[in-house]
């Protein structure tokens, strides 16, 4: 199995509008290039926006050791859907002109404008959004 990034909203919207899927494999796959190029356009990287809820972290660690330990795990950390549209535009419209240096750049597409979308519905409904990793 290949890790992939994936965007989870604040809140569950009854909404008759879906959210587009976001493979995120090739966000995944580039993430190391993705960060380095937010920094050089001077926006935040993605993974500032990477948040894991205590369930999904209890989980991967194993309920019982994180009981046994006392550990209290952070806490979920939701972010503002204009601030990830800000990153997401600029990382987009760069990775459309410059395709060489990403790998798999039209998957990688697919991947940053299934999230602009998202996060655009995220903002016209006011929710938070939280970016994680699943392996």
């Amino acid at each position: 199995m290949r890790a992939s990034v994936y965007i989870a909203l604040e809140k569950q919207l009854n909404d008759s509008d879906p959210l587009p899927a976001v493979d995120g494999k090739a966000i995944a796959k580039n993430i190391k290039k993705l960060t380095d190029t937010a920094t050089k356009l001077g926006v935040k990287p993605l993974d500032t926006f990477v948040c894991v809820n205590q369930d999904e972290l209890a989980n991967l660690i194993g309920q019982d050791t994180v009981a046994e330990s006392g550990v209290e795990l952070p806490r979920e950390q939701w972010f503002n859907a204009s601030d990830g549209l800000v990153t997401i535009k600029k990382l987009l419209s760069h990775v459309e002109k410059n395709k060489t240096g990403f790998e798999k750049p039209e998957s990688l597409i697919r991947d940053l404008q299934a999230v602009e979308k998202s996060l655009d519905f995220a903002k016209s409904k006011n929710v938070g959004f939280r970016l994680a990793w699943d392996f």
